[in-house]
């Protein structure tokens, strides 16, 4: 499924950002949902849609279930010109963690409609304009992106669609997703300027790129909200063993 003609649509951008904002990663209560908050002056998701639309993807989905409203509200007042489509499930999943458990099911329900290739895009991670055109343009058309501390972004030809709406894959979208580029003939692309041991990279077929690579926003103290609290990754850490010593989080 790779150098073929598989991948000849228009791509579309579809980003997943419908769980809760999780309190165990320093959020206070009741947070708006973490694509809304800000990193250098900017709330995540218009940050996204413009690095996307700079790297020529003008077509773009939210998928949003947490507090959707608000999503929905950002999307006019700013004029991003997005659907905005609802997983309801993911908007109680108080049990997420590292890969999010409802990702697969987002993921289905951004691309049910769509009728040309696509990109899969956690709605947290902070993307280079650099890093987006070395996976449009390149010559594989399956591509399960691995940069910074996870999978962060999946190529999905218009083809896989079909088997992704159909496909059960293990518990955690981010591997899930990850497998299904995988087990349809795709590769891993690692997008980072640091070593990767020779032992991980042959687990699956992997394309090393030397460059910057995309950043997950997961923590409260990275945005501009948690800063202007005081709050500091030393601070978050000492709170989450407390926590976890009193048994409050999972």
């Amino acid at each position: 499924m790779g150098k073929s003609g598989v991948g000849d649509g228009e791509l579309k951008a579809v980003l997943m950002a419908a769980g809760p904002t999780y309190e165990k990663f320093g959020f206070p209560p009741d947070s708006k949902p973490k694509c809304l908050f800000h990193f250098e002056g900017k709330a995540i998701l218009e940050r996204q849609v413009r690095i996307l639309r700079e790297a020529g993807i003008n077509d773009i989905t939210v998928v949003a279930g947490y507090k959707i409203e608000m999503v929905q509200e950002f999307n006019k007042e700013k004029n991003l010109g997005l659907k905005v489509l609802y997983n309801p499930s993911a908007a109680s999943d108080k049990f997420g963690s590292l890969g999010w458990i409802k990702g697969l099911e987002t993921a289905k329900i951004g691309v049910r409609t769509a009728d040309d290739d696509v990109l899969l895009i956690f709605g947290d991670v902070l993307l280079t304009v650099e890093g987006l055109r070395i996976v449009i343009e390149d010559e594989y058309q399956c591509i399960s992106v691995y940069s910074g501390g996870g999978y962060q972004l999946y190529k999905i030809p218009r083809a896989l669609i079909p088997l992704l709406i159909k496909y059960d894959g293990c518990p955690g979208g981010m591997i899930a997703l990850h497998n299904f580029c995988m087990e349809n003939g795709g590769i891993r692309m690692a997008i980072s300027n640091r070593h990767f041991k020779d032992e991980w990279m042959k687990k699956c077929k992997t394309k090393w790129i030397d460059a910057f690579p995309f950043r997950d926003l997961d923590y409260y103290y990275m945005m501009d909200e948690g800063i202007a609290k005081g709050m500091t990754p030393q601070i978050f850490r000492k709170w989450l063993d407390e926590q976890q010593a009193k048994g409050k989080l999972i």
